[in-house]
């Protein structure tokens, strides 16, 4: 009867497996003790898994340094040492292999956002925001063969935030021009502007918004986009459908501190059987012993709970 402790030692192996994927449902970026680190994320509880440390670099503090592509599994990002040189590393989710993409950043000395067009070909898909050499704001696809940004197109006013929209096939930009918040609609290569809207709030006047608008996402499963602005300090969550703010959420409770980084998941993929999105921020209240939070949100964009966490995660995505 040899097979039944070989049957009894497979089902432990997969047991072990099983409880894995169960218990770390997300990748995330962080940084701890001043180091970069990728690895998984339990959600909600916040446990970690270290996969790869980056020694000597850490992590830009905004979802717009990084990316997901759900069609290569490819999680794109930027990392920086300690005299602000950057480099581009790519992460598959499949095979955690690790390594880095050679990019000469020389002609674009600034880079602003870095999101994947979620395309199936590797070489012709990360579209960046930067500075280019004579100081204009635009985008650039990164040429893989001669380890360059190109430049598409120009954006006028403040650059604030990006996103692709995966069901448009629409790559959208969110600025600030004269005062006035403006969302541009370009083809998914960047080349072709495709429309501009000035973006109207409700009860706009009675509103104390005190930022710019940051980290922008869109969630395919739930067709939305989510954007954060600051109301008197404190993070709010606005929602976007069809280029109308349809909703704004209030911030949590705590009191935030507003010098932090704000990180929200940014996933294609949705639990259809609790369809919820995470935002992470680090916090600072008397009757709180821990520096960071998760709160959760379902999918009509309503506050739900919160979680205290160890490490505050800069970006996050839902595994496939």
């Amino acid at each position: 009867m040899k097979f039944i402790p070989i049957l009894l030692s497979f089902i432990l192996l997969l047991s072990q497996v099983l409880s894995e994927v169960a218990t770390y449902s997300s990748y995330a970026l962080w940084n701890e003790n001043g180091e970069a680190i990728i690895g998984l994320f339990n959600l909600p509880t916040g446990e970690t898994k270290v996969l790869y440390t980056i020694s000597g670099y850490q992590h830009f503090n905004t979802n717009q340094y990084s990316t997901f592509n759900s069609h290569t599994n490819m999680i794109s990002f930027l990392v920086y040492n300690n005299s602000s040189k950057m480099y581009l590393y790519q992460f598959n989710i499949h095979n955690h292999g690790l390594f880095q993409i050679p990019v000469d950043f020389y002609q674009t000395p600034e880079v602003y956002s870095i999101i994947s067009s979620n395309s199936t070909s590797e070489e012709d898909d990360l579209l960046f925001i930067v500075q280019t050499s004579n100081g204009d704001t635009a985008i650039g696809k990164l040429n893989e063969n001669t380890h360059t940004i190109v430049i598409e197109n120009k954006l006028q006013g403040i650059f604030c935030a990006a996103a692709f929209d995966s069901k448009a096939n629409q790559y959208y930009t969110l600025s600030v021009v004269n005062n006035i918040n403006v969302l541009n609609v370009f083809s998914s290569d960047g080349k072709s502007k495709q429309g501009t809207v000035n973006l109207k709030f409700p009860n706009q006047n009675s509103l104390n918004i005190s930022s710019y608008p940051y980290n922008l996402v869109y969630l395919e499963s739930f067709d939305t986009f989510y954007f954060w602005m600051d109301i008197e300090g404190t993070p709010s969550l606005f929602t976007m459908k069809n280029s109308n703010i349809i909703k704004v959420i209030p911030g949590s409770q705590y009191i935030f501190e507003n010098s932090v980084a704000y990180a929200m998941a940014s996933t294609n993929v949705a639990n259809p059987n609790n369809q919820e999105f995470f935002q992470a921020v680090s916090i600072q209240h008397s009757s709180y012993a821990g520096n960071a939070v998760l709160n959760t949100f379902n999918s009509q964009s309503k506050y739900v709970n919160s979680y205290p966490i160890k490490v505050l995660p800069i970006n996050m995505w839902i595994a496939n």
